[in-house]
């Protein structure tokens, strides 16, 4: 005889969950995606909210991110991070986030978007360094080393402050889309990088030598592992 309905209920619903907790970001990015595009105003109104030209949802969510970061970030990895062995790996991600990703905007300029406007912003997507927090993420449910990821997006976005204009200058010229007139505050940007990045992930990195908190978060790994099929 087969299994009971229940067991194949059970069964299934435990495996959808082990999906879930295997791919939630992926699956986070839909759910967003399309309430975005079905519904844009809840995004409209929470970029309002602006505190000295920043977006304090924004800034939260990305301090949240790289709070979450330390909080999971072992010691081991950070020693990874620096060492000769990955080395090669870490030159070859400064060399592609600065230098290989952004001539790709030399062609895609030349898109015949309409409104003409999607080719600028596609360029802009082009040039702009490692994404804030979606990096670290992505990194963090591929396994990968969590403080190479962190170091990256730091480093790349502190040096994208000096070569992003530069690159702008060069893909956007004739001063189409204004940038014969860019003024960048290199030191405001750079004080807003060190206390959305470093404070965050430094905070929650404290927080995790606390021996009470590696107890706590061992356990619930251990949990989820067993609940969600991570290994």
């Amino acid at each position: 005889m087969g299994d009971p309905p229940d067991s194949e209920w059970k069964r299934l619903i435990t495996g959808i969950r082990g999906s879930l907790f295997r791919n939630y970001l992926p699956f986070a990015f839909l759910v967003a995606n399309t309430i975005a595009l079905a519904w844009p105003l809840p995004g409209k109104k929470v970029l309002e909210p602006t505190v000295a030209g920043v977006h304090v949802v924004t800034f939260i969510n990305i301090c949240t991110v790289f709070f979450i970061s330390g909080l999971t970030l072992r010691t081991d990895e950070l020693k990874q991070a620096f060492t000769q062995r990955t080395l090669v790996g870490t030159v070859f991600g400064f060399i592609s986030i600065l230098g290989l990703t952004p001539n790709l905007a030399w062609a895609v300029r030349h898109i015949p978007f309409s409104p003409p406007e999607f080719a600028t912003g596609m360029v802009l997507f082009c040039v702009v360094p490692t994404t804030l927090g979606v990096g670290v993420s992505l990194v963090t449910t591929a396994k990968g080393n969590v403080a190479l990821a962190i170091f990256l997006t730091v480093a790349t976005n502190v040096l994208g402050v000096v070569l992003i204009p530069l690159w702008l200058k060069a893909l956007l010229s004739g001063g189409a889309a204004g940038t014969e007139n860019l003024n960048i505050d290199y030191l405001d940007i750079f004080v807003k990088l060190l206390i959305s990045f470093f404070v965050p992930t430094v905070c929650g990195k404290a927080i995790r030598e606390l021996r009470w908190f590696q107890r706590q978060a061992d356990a619930q790994t251990a949990e989820l592992a067993k609940q969600g099929g991570v290994a």
